[in-house]
C-alpha cells in the first residue's frame, strides 16, 4: 500500500503546481502591454547610461526580453490583524490585476516592468524612489509623465532625446 500513498502525494503536488501556475499566467492584454513598455524601455537605453538601467552593457538591451510575469497581490495591515490561523489565507489576498515582467539580457534580470489593467492605459509603478524623476516607490503614474520625465534625463546626459513608440 505504500507506493499508492506515494502517487496521492505526487498527485496532489502536481496539482497544486498547476494550480499555482494557472493563477499566475497573465492575460493576453498584460503581455502586450509588457511588450509595449519593453519596446518604449529598449527606446531609452544608450551606450552613456545603461549602467544607470541596470544593464552590464550597452548591446544587452537590444536583445532583452521579457521573463515569466509574477502576478501581485497585496495583504492590507487591518486584514492581517484580524486574521486566524483557522481562516482561509486567500481571504487575505487584494489586488491580482497587476504583472511584474522581469527584464532579462544576458541569461540574468536586469530590470523589469510592472502592467495592470487601470482603465486600459499603460502605468508604471517604480521599484525604488528617484528623487530627481519624482518617482516613489509603488505609487503609480501614467506612462506618458514616467516616459517624459525619463526622456528628459536622458536627453540632458547624452544631448539627443529617444523615440518613443505610440
Amino acid at each position: 500500500m505504500r507506493p499508492f500513498k506515494y502517487i496521492l502525494v505526487f498527485a496532489a503536488i502536481a496539482l497544486l503546481i498547476n494550480y499555482i501556475s494557472a493563477q499566475n499566467q497573465a492575460p493576453e492584454e498584460a503581455l502586450l502591454t509588457a511588450e509595449k513598455g519593453l519596446a518604449q524601455f529598449k527606446n531609452l537605453v544608450t551606450e552613456t547610461n545603461y549602467k544607470d538601467f541596470g544593464f552590464e552593457t550597452a548591446e544587452e538591451i537590444h536583445n532583452a526580453t521579457l521573463g515569466e510575469p509574477i502576478r501581485e497581490f497585496m495583504v492590507g495591515l487591518d486584514e492581517l490583524k484580524g486574521y486566524r490561523s483557522e481562516d482561509d489565507p486567500k481571504i487575505l489576498l487584494k489586488g491580482g490585476d497587476e504583472y511584474t515582467y522581469p527584464v532579462t539580457a544576458a541569461n540574468h534580470v536586469r530590470a523589469s516592468l510592472t502592467v495592470g489593467k487601470k482603465g486600459d492605459r499603460l502605468l508604471i509603478i517604480p521599484l525604488s524612489d528617484d528623487r530627481k524623476l519624482d518617482f516613489k516607490t509603488g505609487r503609480t503614474i501614467p506612462s506618458e509623465r514616467a516616459f517624459a520625465l525619463l526622456s528628459k534625463s536622458v536627453s540632458s546626459k547624452t544631448g539627443k532625446a529617444p523615440i518613443l513608440l505610440d
